[in-house]
């Protein structure tokens, strides 16, 4: 397999921290295209 695969899981108290975490994914430069996010 080629290429670089980058994973990040998390599990948040609220849906404010969840969105929080995700920007800061996204002003880190993690590309956010390919992703799953399951809700309880």
């Amino acid at each position: 397999m080629t290429g670089k695969n980058r994973s990040a899981v998390g599990v948040f108290g609220s849906h404010e921290d969840a969105e929080s975490a995700v920007k800061e994914l996204i002003m880190s430069g993690y590309d956010m295209k390919p992703r799953s996010m399951p809700k309880t």
